[in-house]
């Protein structure tokens, strides 16, 4: 009998976590469940770091704007 994988075990959706929670998407429980599991797993904390210096990087591409009045 296999066991079946945990959904931590799936790189792609690991990927998509750590993109959403970068983003700020994420929302209560699946954000909390997600910061749990990058604590526990180095693999995961070094993805979800990864995408916030990309997201980060975003920001400097983008040209100042004044806001509107």
């Amino acid at each position: 009998m296999t066991q079946a994988k945990h959904w931590s075990d799936h790189p792609a959706l690991i990927d998509t976590l750590a993109q959403h929670h970068a983003a700020g998407v994420l929302r209560h429980g699946a954000r909390r469940r997600f910061e749990r599991l990058a604590q526990m797993r180095p693999s995961v904390r070094a993805q979800a770091l990864a995408w916030q210096q990309h997201m980060a990087g975003l920001n400097e591409l983008q040209a100042p704007v004044t806001p509107p009045v």
